[in-house]
C-alpha cells in the first residue's frame, strides 16, 4: 500500500493555448477537402433543422414553442459551430451573451486541463487576459471521444490529420516553386580553360604592354568610341548578373534587354531545369482519401475520378453512421445548453404540470417531461422502401408520413392528411397486389347446407300435400 501511495498522481494542470486552437482552425478551414466534407456533413445533418420537444416518448414528443428567429439566428448557427469545434478541438467551450449561447472565436481563449489524483479530468475556460480565474457562467463540454490528454496535447480529428495536411501543403509549395523556376531557369556560366598562366578573376579585355615597341598586330589593340561604350555596358550588365541586382531579376518586354554579353573567357555551360514529381497526382489522391475517410465522408461522394470502384453500400453505411454520430453529439449539447438557459421557465412549466396531474414527487415528472432539443433523424432508405414497410404494416401512417417529408426535406406543417390512416387494410392489400380469393371450405359448406335446406323443404311440402289429401 505504501508503494502504491507513493506512485499516486498529484493534481496537474495543463494549458491548451489560444495559438494552438487558432493553428488548428487555420488548418481546418484552409484545406479544400475539409471544407467540402464540412459542407456535405452540415447540409445532411441539419437538412430538417432541429426540434424542441418534451414528453416520455421522444419519438412522438410534443413540440414546444420556439420562435423562428431564435431557431435560425441562434440555435442553428450554434449547432453548426459545435460540429466545427469538436472537429478542431475535441471539446466544446460555450459562453453566453444576454442568455444566448455561442462558441468564442478561436484564439481568444485558453482551456485549462485539470487532472486530479484519482485520474478524473475537467476543463475550464479562461480569457487571454485573465489566466487565473475561469470565465464565469461558461462550460466546456467533453466526453465525445476526442478529449485532450492530461498534458494538453490534442487528439481531435484535425490534429490527427495534421501530418498529412502539412505534407501535402509543403509538397504543393515545392511543386509551385519548381514551376516558377522552370519558367525562368538559372543559367550556369563556365570559364574557358587556358594554359598554366591562367589567372583568377574576370577578364573583359586582354592586357597590352604599351611600353614595348613591337609592330606586330598581336601587340596592338585599337578601339573607337562606340567600342568603348559597348565595353562599359558589357561590364555593367555582367556585374549586375553576378551580384544579383534587382534590375537583373525583372523580366522586360524587350528580348534584347535580357541578353547579357559574356566576356571572352566565359561561355554558357548548362541550364538548370527542375522536373516535378511524376507521382504528385497519386499522392494528392491518397491524401484526399485519408482526409475524407477520417472525417466520415467517402471521397466517392465528392469526387468521381473512376480510379477505384468503391463499395456503394459500404460508403452509404459509413456516411450514415457519421451523420448519426454528429446528430447525437449536437442533440446532447443543445439539450444541456437549452435547459441551462431556460431553467426558470422549465421549472415553472414542470410545476404547473405536476399540479395539474396532482403529483407529489416531481423528480419522476422531470425525468420524463423535461425539454429536449433533437436533430431529427432522416431515414436513409428510399420512399419506395418506406412505402413497402407501411403497406406491410411494419410502420404506422404517422411514421410513414413524417419520414417521407424528411426524405424530401419538407417542413412537418406541409402535411395534407391528419394523423388518421386514410387507407384501410383492404386498400393496402390491393396496393400490394394481393387478390382476395374465396375460401374453398366455406364455399363447400354453403353448398351442402343449401342442399340440405332444399331437402328439408321438400319433405315439409310433401307432408302438407298428404294432410290436404
Amino acid at each position: 500500500m505504501s508503494a502504491l501511495a507513493g506512485t499516486m498522481l498529484k493534481d496537474q494542470t495543463s494549458i491548451i493555448s489560444g495559438a494552438t486552437v487558432l493553428r488548428m482552425h487555420y488548418l481546418y478551414f484552409g484545406d479544400q477537402q475539409c471544407v467540402m466534407c464540412r459542407g456535405l456533413l452540415l447540409n445532411k445533418v441539419f437538412e430538417n433543422g432541429i426540434a424542441l420537444c418534451s414528453g416520455p416518448d421522444k419519438k412522438s414528443c410534443k413540440e414546444l414553442k420556439m420562435t423562428n428567429s431564435d431557431m435560425d439566428n441562434v440555435w442553428i448557427p450554434f449547432a453548426k459551430d459545435i460540429v466545427d469545434i469538436v472537429m478542431i478541438l475535441g471539446v466544446v467551450p460555450v459562453r453566453f451573451d444576454k442568455g444566448r449561447p455561442y462558441i468564442p472565436r478561436a484564439g481568444t481563449y485558453d482551456i485549462h486541463v485539470k487532472t486530479t489524483s484519482i485520474g478524473t479530468t475537467f476543463y475550464e475556460l479562461h480569457d487571454k487576459d485573465n489566466p487565473i480565474d475561469p470565465v464565469p457562467n461558461s462550460f466546456v463540454f467533453n466526453g465525445y471521444g476526442y478529449d485532450p490528454r492530461m498534458n494538453g496535447s490534442l487528439i481531435s480529428i484535425i490534429k490527427t490529420l495534421e501530418p498529412t495536411m502539412q505534407f501535402v501543403h509543403r509538397m504543393s509549395d515545392a511543386a509551385l516553386m519548381a514551376e516558377e523556376t522552370s519558367c525562368n531557369p538559372p543559367i550556369i556560366v563556365e570559364r574557358k580553360e587556358k594554359g598554366t598562366d591562367a589567372r583568377e578573376g574576370l577578364e573583359f579585355d586582354f592586357y597590352m604592354d604599351a611600353d614595348t615597341l613591337k609592330s606586330s598586330l598581336n601587340s596592338q589593340y585599337q578601339r573607337d568610341e562606340k567600342a568603348v561604350k559597348q565595353l562599359q555596358n558589357q561590364r555593367l550588365l555582367f556585374a549586375a548578373a553576378i551580384n544579383g541586382n534587382e534590375s537583373s531579376k525583372k523580366n522586360t518586354t524587350a528580348a534584347l534587354d535580357n541578353v547579357v554579353p559574356l566576356p571572352n573567357e566565359y561561355h554558357v555551360g548548362s541550364v538548370i531545369e527542375p522536373s516535378g514529381r511524376n507521382d504528385y497526382v497519386m499522392i494528392c489522391r491518397m491524401a484526399s482519401e485519408t482526409i475524407c475517410s477520417t472525417l466520415g465522408v467517402p471521397r466517392s461522394m465528392l469526387i468521381s475520378d473512376n480510379v477505384v470502384r468503391g463499395d456503394i453500400e459500404g460508403s452509404h453505411d459509413v456516411f450514415k453512421q457519421s451523420c448519426l454520430k454528429w446528430k447525437r453529439i449536437v442533440s446532447n449539447i443543445l439539450t444541456l445548453v437549452y435547459r441551462h438557459v431556460n431553467k426558470s421557465e422549465e421549472a415553472e412549466r414542470l410545476a404547473k404540470l405536476s399540479k395539474k396531474r396532482k403529483l407529489k414527487d416531481i423528480s419522476k415528472l422531470a425525468n420524463s417531461e423535461m425539454a429536449e432539443i433533437i436533430v431529427p433523424v432522416t431515414p436513409y432508405i428510399s420512399n419506395e422502401e418506406l412505402k413497402d414497410m407501411y403497406l406491410y404494416q411494419i410502420i404506422d401512417w404517422k411514421t410513414y408520413r413524417e419520414y417521407v417529408l424528411r426524405n424530401a426535406s419538407l417542413p412537418m406543417d406541409s402535411q395534407k392528411f391528419g394523423f388518421k390512416d386514410p387507407w384501410s387494410k383492404e386498400d393496402k392489400k390491393e396496393l400490394l397486389g394481393i387478390a382476395q380469393k374465396p375460401d374453398p371450405l366455406s364455399q363447400a359448406g354453403g353448398s351442402s347446407s343449401g342442399k340440405g335446406k332444399m331437402k328439408a323443404g321438400d319433405k315439409s311440402n310433401n307432408k302438407k300435400i298428404a294432410k290436404n289429401k
